[in-house]
């Protein structure tokens, strides 16, 4: 039997319908992942814009990151401390513990405070994290208790005294007090104590003694505060000692005067129980607050053991003698000319580079006679010993120049780069001027000159070259050479430095002597403010004496600091030489 093949089944045909729903489907899928591409692509902008304003870097310390928002919070916090310091210096004012010039100037320093926060911003937060880095590796921490006590002391409003005070200082022939001025200085000061023990009131027993400014309002210095006090530090000290209208004993000044104080009123230490609030209420974050806070102990912590290191504890030191060549005021070329003179202006009146005298004006010629009249005097004197002293007398009695007048004409050493008047300098920079010369007289923008040559140095790297030459000869007298020639204040010492101990001086000064041999004279050093020799006597280890403490106490820190800070890493977009500079 045969098999009847199944006729073939069609397809079955898709409607146009169909085809039309498959489309929009498709369409409808494009677009949706065009939608959700352009979404990601928007919140990944907006997620790059705000990581950006808010996390991008502004500073990186040893490889520490400090982003925007840090740096914002850190600059609310000290925007808000500084607004809460203008309110209480408002109150101050309303009650009357501040006078109105006293809020003006106080005020004026916060304004500009407040101004400076942005662009110090980023530097306070470098030191603040350098800071925090030292002191985990000296074992220094802060506890959150602390931080309480911090912000409890923020919010204390300190207790403020009004002081009454009689200062007695030494009536002085000389440049510093003998015993015996001192002693009548403080016979004076008994005798008004005695007095006020007697009952005269204050205001007469001042206004009859004191020899302070505030003696002829009675001895009123107004409210003070113990930590920001400017009156002497004894008085005050002894001040909030006192009850109310207690009176001091006589009391030996810091400065060597003699004071009696007197309080009487006092306004108690108050804490302000609104202190948090203000700070949520200033837009401020509390934890920002406390970190800020932290901050602050972190490094009161760190200076006062660096500080106790220093001024406790035997370290090695050097016993060094210098020679400083200031550069600072040097532009040279060439050598530098130091000068007397005499100027005589028209119309007999002190100079002013403002408004030079017209030169057609008729004072120029009676001005030039004077001028040449005094030079015919002292050519009479030329090469006596008489010449520079009767220069001197007639400068000080004739002179115009005010300021080098008191001087005997004395001016500074200057260089072919001071810019000097262009008359003025061609004169005493001629090749064929020399030492103890008289030149006739020249005409300036300011008035005629009689000018004498005092000396000529040379250019101070030349100057320093022959000074070391001379210093390192065998039986050199360094100190006579340190006191002629020496320009820093040590020069009257004969350049005697005491002991130098580790960050008792600048880190360049303590390189440098550390760095030399000791029993010799160094090469000349170049430092940011001059050139330096020195010559190191000895080295031991040994505690610092009490001049080295005092020095210590307001400097071992800074400097130490500084070391660590140059040693550091600090690098970022935000970060300035200046935001770092230790």
């Amino acid at each position: 039997m045969t098999q009847r093949a199944k006729p073939a089944q069609s397809k079955p045909r898709r409607s146009s319908s169909d085809r039309s729903s498959r489309r929009t489907l498709y369409l409808n899928i494009g677009f949706l992942v065009a939608i959700l591409l352009g979404t990601a692509t928007l919140i990944g902008a907006a997620f790059a814009s705000y990581a950006g304003t808010h996390w991008a870097e502004v500073a990186n310390v040893n490889g520490v990151s400090i982003n925007r928002d840090q740096a914002q919070a850190a600059a609310n916090v000290a925007l808000f401390k500084l607004t809460y310091q203008a309110s209480q210096l408002r109150d101050d004012l309303s009650a009357g513990r501040i006078s109105q010039a006293g809020y003006d100037t106080e005020n004026s320093t916060l304004t500009q405070a407040q101004q400076n926060v942005t662009s110090g911003v980023v530097g306070g937060l470098v030191d603040d994290e350098l800071q925090r880095q030292l002191a985990t590796q000296a074992g220094i921490s802060v506890s959150d208790q602390q931080v309480d006590a911090q912000v409890l002391a923020d919010a204390t409003i300190d207790e403020s005294r009004h002081l009454l005070m009689i200062a007695v200082s030494p009536t002085m022939a000389g440049t510093t007090a003998t015993d015996a001025e001192k002693t009548i200085a403080q016979q004076t000061a008994e005798a008004a104590y005695g007095q006020l023990k007697a009952g005269t009131k204050f205001a007469t027993v001042a206004k009859e003694f004191s020899t302070d400014a505030s003696a002829s309002g009675g001895g009123d210095v107004g409210w003070i505060r113990q930590g920001t006090a400017s009156q002497d530090a004894n008085l005050v000290r002894a001040a909030f000692q006192l009850p109310l209208n207690g009176l001091t004993n006589v009391i030996t000044g810091t400065d060597g005067s003699y004071l009696i104080g007197s309080v009487v009123a006092i306004d108690p230490q108050t804490v302000d129980p609104n202190y948090t609030q203000r700070i949520k209420d200033a837009g401020v974050s509390l934890d920002a607050y406390r970190i800020a806070a932290r901050s602050h102990l972190i490094d009161q912590a760190l200076s006062a053991k660096v500080t106790a290191d220093a001024t406790t504890t035997a370290s090695v030191q050097r016993e060094v003698s210098q020679i400083k060549i200031d550069t600072s005021s040097y532009t040279g070329p060439g050598e530098q000319v130091r000068a007397r003179h005499i100027l005589y202006t028209p119309g007999n009146t002190v100079p002013s580079s403002a408004s030079p005298v017209p030169s057609d004006d008729p004072g120029w010629a009676l001005a030039q006679a004077k001028a040449e009249a005094t030079y015919t005097k002292l050519q009479a004197l030329v090469g006596t010993p008489n010449l520079a002293t009767q220069f001197a007398t007639t400068a000080q009695s004739d002179s115009k120049d005010t300021g080098s007048a008191t001087n005997g004409g004395l001016l500074p050493y200057y260089d072919a780069g001071s810019g000097l008047d262009p008359a003025f300098a061609a004169a005493i920079f001629a090749p064929t001027v020399k030492a103890g010369d008289l030149l006739p007289p020249v005409r300036s923008q300011f008035g005629w000159h009689v000018i004498l040559i005092d000396s000529i140095r040379p250019a101070p790297a030349d100057r320093a070259a022959g000074l070391q030459k001379q210093a390192a000869a065998p039986g050199a007298d360094f100190a006579a050479l340190a006191k002629a020639n020496s320009d820093g204040p040590e020069a009257a010492q004969g350049g005697d430095l005491g002991w130098i101990a580790r960050d008792q001086v600048s880190a360049g000064l303590e390189n440098a002597i550390f760095a030399a041999r000791v029993g010799s004279v160094s090469a000349v050093v170049k430092l940011s403010d001059g050139l330096y020799i020195f010559k190191v006597s000895q080295e031991q280890t040994r505690l610092p004496d009490a001049t080295q403490i005092t020095i210590l106490k307001s400097s071992a820190f800074s400097n130490w600091y500084a070391a660590q800070k140059a040693k550091a890493s600090i690098t970022g977009p935000d970060v300035t030489p200046s935001s770092v500079a230790p």
